[in-house]
């Protein structure tokens, strides 16, 4: 039988950490200022470009403070160029202007170190 992964805290999450996830997910997507108003549209935009459930991601994230990384070194938006590159395998200048969201392209530099 196959072992789940439970932290004390991975299935509390509060609607500030998801609302978190989805701050830096709809910059990303370049969404911002964009009312879905349906929680499921949202929630399938975050699936399509990320691959996963948000509650997915947000264990897996929290995952990651559980086993020694803090959010000093590895950032949420950073975890999600992850995903997003995971998900899509994009070739670099793609996946820099996309991952720059409403804030245009990233350099690529940080885009490898992060990614």
């Amino acid at each position: 039988m196959a072992e789940h992964y439970q932290s004390p805290n991975s299935f509390e999450h509060s609607h500030r950490n998801v609302r978190d996830i989805y701050t830096y997910a709809t910059d990303i997507q370049n969404r911002i200022g964009r009312d879905e108003g349906n929680p499921l549209a949202q929630l399938l935009h975050f699936r399509d470009t990320f691959g996963c459930h948000v509650l997915v991601s947000l264990t897996a994230w929290k995952m990651l403070l559980d086993y020694g990384f803090d959010d000093v070194t590895v950032n949420m938006a950073h975890f999600l160029w992850g995903l997003y590159y995971m998900k899509h395998y994009p070739k670099e200048g793609q996946g820099c202007s996309t991952v720059g969201g409403s804030g245009g392209a990233v350099d690529p530099k940080p885009l490898r170190k992060y990614v």
